[in-house]
């Protein structure tokens, strides 16, 4: 008799034993990150033939950085500046960088030490037709919540009959005399995708400035000075090992060979298929 008892209290403990680990909560998950702020530049023929667009913005909680991120981009860009973007003087601190393509998309994920974030490249994105006729469309998959997204399209110098689409766009002239449309879009959630798009009529490819007028020189953390536009990527990993760069983008100076638009006054397309949001007037805010 002493022996069952014993038998089954061992059953008994091995099947409590067992319970307990069913009912072990979870551990909780990590928290998908959410981005403060956002702005996405987008300017046709500004430095270069093709698009330059960057990306900045703030992430919430920053007592989670460091950590890993990710941004789209259109396949086959050229990236030019993957970094954390350092206050008070907005130094970009660029970071080693893995790319993903998928289709007509690409991913750039790095490891962001601090919760601001800097990233630009250059995008074939413009279709050319005939007697100067130029236009873009620029989607763009938001990987993450953002509270506040303002997308800016940028008027190229000698550029006519500059048009966005959708309508909405909030124009003011930058500090170069060049007129920028802005969007603000509240509340984008992960996967959203946001499109905006713009034609104009500009007979010639040169940009409205030359590289010399917006790029700067950059000192690196671990070794002597490099110029602008060095290469950042080497089989699809940006900057090397043992340190980081420190890159000042030079604003655009004013010059002769720089055209003020020649229509200033804007016109949008009637037809806002694209819009999603609310859409307001927001300060401009030129990269870096």
């Amino acid at each position: 008799m002493r022996k069952r008892i014993v038998r089954w209290a061992s059953v008994l403990l091995v099947l409590g034993s067992l319970l307990a680990l069913f009912n072990v909560p979870a551990a909780a998950a990590t928290p998908a990150p959410t981005i403060k702020t956002m702005k996405i530049s987008v300017w046709p023929e500004y430095d270069d033939p093709r698009v330059f667009v960057s990306s900045q913005g703030e992430f919430n909680d920053a007592s989670a950085f460091p950590q890993e991120v990710g941004f789209p981009a259109p396949s086959g860009v050229e990236i030019n500046m993957v970094c954390a973007l350092q206050p008070p003087d907005n130094n970009h601190l660029c970071q080693l960088y893995t790319t993903s393509s998928d289709g007509d998309a690409m991913d750039i994920n790095y490891k962001l030490p601090i919760p601001t974030y800097y990233l630009e490249y250059y995008w074939d994105g413009l279709s050319t037709g005939a007697s100067g006729n130029k236009s873009l469309s620029f989607s763009y998959k938001s990987p993450y919540q953002i509270a506040t997204l303002t997308v800016t399209i940028q008027q190229p110098a000698r550029a006519t009959a500059f048009t966005t689409s959708p309508s909405g766009a909030a124009m003011v002239t930058d500090s170069d005399g060049l007129n920028d449309y802005e969007y603000t879009f509240s509340n984008v959630q992960p996967g959203q995708i946001i499109t905006v798009g713009a034609s104009y009529v500009k007979p010639d490819n040169k940009p409205s400035f030359n590289k010399s007028q917006t790029s700067g020189a950059a000192t690196s953390g671990s070794s002597g000075g490099l110029s602008y536009g060095w290469g950042f990527a080497f089989a699809g990993v940006g900057v090397p090992a043992g340190g980081f760069f420190v890159f000042r983008r030079r604003p655009a100076a004013g010059s002769a060979a720089l055209a003020a638009p020649a229509d200033p006054s804007p016109t949008t397309d009637p037809d806002p298929t694209e819009i999603v949001s609310g859409v307001g007037p927001t300060s401009p805010n030129p990269p870096g």
